[in-house]
C-alpha cells in the first residue's frame, strides 16, 4: 500500500473523528434545548392550568372540566417523568 493511499485513510479517519464529534455536540445542544424547554412549561402553561382549574370550580360536575382535568392530570405524569429525564441526560453529559 503506498503511503498516499494510507494518507488518504488517515484523512478519512480524521474526517469521521470531527463528524461524530460534531454529532455529539449537536446532541447535547438538542438536549439541553429540551431541557430548557421543558423547564419553562409550568410558566407556558400557567394560564391554561389556571383555567382548567376554574372551570372545574363553576362546572364541577361538567364533562368538559372533568375531561380536560383528566388530561392534564396525564400530561403533567408524562411532563414530568419526561422533564426528570431530560434533566438526568444533561447532567450526566455536563460532567463528562
Amino acid at each position: 500500500m503506498s503511503y498516499s493511499t494510507i494518507k488518504t485513510g488517515l484523512d478519512q479517519i480524521a474526517s469521521d473523528i470531527a463528524s461524530e464529534a460534531n454529532r455529539i455536540a449537536q446532541g447535547k445542544a438538542y438536549l439541553t434545548m429540551a431541557n430548557n424547554n421543558l423547564n419553562g412549561f409550568p410558566a407556558k402553561y400557567a394560564n391554561l392550568v389556571t383555567e382548567i382549574q376554574a372551570m372545574l370550580v363553576s362546572e364541577a360536575d361538567g364533562p368538559a372540566a372533568i375531561l380536560a382535568n383528566d388530561e392534564l392530570t396525564k400530561l403533567v405524569s408524562e411532563f414530568t417523568s419526561l422533564q426528570e429525564q431530560a434533566g438526568n441526560l444533561v447532567t450526566a453529559i455536563n460532567s463528562i
